[in-house]
C-alpha cells in the first residue's frame, strides 16, 4: 500500500476513465483504500478513485513550483492575483501589473515586501469564470498556516520603551 486515508496526493497522469473532475495537478485527500488481489485503489475528497500509478504524495508545504497558470492566489494584504504563463516563466498579476515569481522562495514567502502568498485556489469549473479574479467559485487548495510569533520579554520591553509586566485579563 503506497498511501494511507488522510495522505495529501497530487494526480500526476490520467490512466483510468475518470470524469472530467479529475485533472492532472489537483491535490487531493484519500478518503478511501480499497484492496482487491494485492492491487490497492484510492478514493480521494472529490469522489474519484485512482490507482497508485495516478497519484504521488504531496508535502504538507506547498511550493512555488505547485503554482500552476489559472490559480487565484490570495496575498497577506488580501489582495488577488492569477497566475499567468509566459515564455520567461510564471507571474502574479491582478490585471494591469506583473509579478514575477522570481520574487518568492520557494515556500512562497516574498523575498522584498509583504507580498507573502497566504492562499492558493483551484481552477474554476466553469471556463467562462476562468479569467475571473474571484474565489468564491473556486476551492481552496492550500493555506498557509498561521504561526504565532514567539517573542522575549526584553523584545516586548524593547518595543514598548518600558518595563512590561503579563497581567491576567478579566472577564
Amino acid at each position: 500500500m503506497k498511501f494511507k486515508v488522510g495522505d495529501t496526493v497530487q494526480c500526476i497522469q490520467l490512466i483510468l476513465g475518470h470524469s472530467s473532475v479529475a485533472k492532472v495537478g489537483k491535490i487531493q485527500k484519500i478518503v478511501r483504500v480499497d484492496e482487491t488481489d494485492e492491487i490497492y485503489t484510492y478514493k480521494t475528497d472529490i469522489g474519484i478513485w485512482f490507482n497508485e500509478k495516478e497519484l504521488e504524495l504531496v508535502d504538507r508545504i506547498f511550493k512555488k513550483s505547485d503554482l500552476m497558470p489559472g490559480y487565484i492566489v490570495e496575498r497577506m494584504d488580501g489582495s488577488i492575483r492569477m497566475v499567468v504563463q509566459a515564455k520567461s516563466g510564471l507571474y502574479l498579476t491582478d490585471g494591469d501589473v506583473y509579478l514575477t515569481l522570481e520574487e518568492y522562495n520557494d515556500d512562497l514567502e516574498s523575498k522584498t515586501c509583504d507580498y507573502t502568498i497566504k492562499r492558493v485556489y483551484d481552477f474554476v469549473d466553469n471556463p467562462r469564470c476562468a479569467l475571473d479574479f474571484i474565489v468564491f467559485d473556486r476551492e481552496l487548495i492550500w493555506e498557509r498556516p498561521e504561526n504565532a510569533r514567539e517573542i522575549t520579554m526584553p523584545d516586548i520591553e524593547e518595543k514598548f520603551g518600558c518595563k512590561v509586566k503579563i497581567v491576567k485579563e478579566e472577564n
